[in-house]
């Protein structure tokens, strides 16, 4: 079955078209915009009204790292001043005598993927992912987009769970005690999905199945793994 997972607009996909992914792969990266301010009229030691004199590039045009910007040329001299970075020409300030140029960081978080599955097809809006027998159920309203195996808990394992067991998985459980929620959260969990709210705050991706019935299904089929899409209040759980 294949499923929507939306992209956020400024999105670069980071895997392509049939790849498998899992929960370690970099599925995309949002590049921020940067700007940068040239001080043009103190370089080339000229009028900040003249600034238009000079320049090779205008507001709205692209411009490319070291390609030229302005030139001031002289009978003994030429003056270049170049770009720093790829970006577009934001503002041009005759006041101050500055250029401001648009651009994008490239260093941006990367967002990994909360699915395990195969990437079958990329839009400019959205992947779609091709998932194992997947079955979705509502979920109450999440900020937060999260996937990954999943632990099935139960109250009287309080005692005998231990990190191997439960280490960077979700937690499925009807409800959890404050005790239980603490020991898990501290042996590593990666976050919890539950029918009833947590006992205690928690900074850990956490949600809320909507109907019992749907999490009585959860239970009995056990399936390996889950994921959470928030645009669509959905969770997926998959072979």
């Amino acid at each position: 079955m294949i499923i929507s997972y939306p992209l956020p607009a400024d999105a670069r996909p980071l895997v392509e078209k049939d790849e498998k992914i899992d929960f370690n792969t970099p599925l995309y990266q949002i590049d921020s915009h940067q700007e940068t301010k040239i001080y043009l009229a103190q370089e080339l030691q000229i009028n900040p009204k003249k600034i238009f004199n000079f320049l090779k590039k205008f507001v709205g045009e692209k411009i490319e790292k070291d390609e030229v910007l302005a030139v001031k040329k002289t009978f003994f001299s030429e003056k270049i001043i170049k770009s720093p970075v790829s970006g577009i020409i934001k503002e041009i300030d005759h006041h101050q005598g500055l250029v401001v140029i648009d651009f994008l960081d490239y260093h941006s978080q990367k967002i990994f993927s909360p699915f395990k599955g195969v990437v079958e097809k990329i839009s400019k809006n959205e992947f779609q992912i091709k998932l194992n027998k997947p079955q979705e159920y509502q979920i109450k309203k999440i900020k937060t987009d999260f996937g990954g195996e999943v632990f099935y808990f139960k109250e009287n394992q309080f005692f005998e769970i231990n990190s191997d067991q439960v280490e960077n998985k979700i937690i499925i459980s009807e409800k959890i005690s404050s005790f239980s929620q603490a020991k898990l959260e501290a042996l590593g969990v990666k976050g919890f999905v539950t029918l009833e709210s947590l006992p205690d705050k928690t900074t850990l991706n956490s949600v809320l199945i909507k109907n019992i019935a749907d999490f009585e299904k959860i239970k009995k089929n056990q399936f390996p793994y889950c994921t959470v899409i928030s645009k669509h209040d959905k969770i997926y759980f998959y072979q």
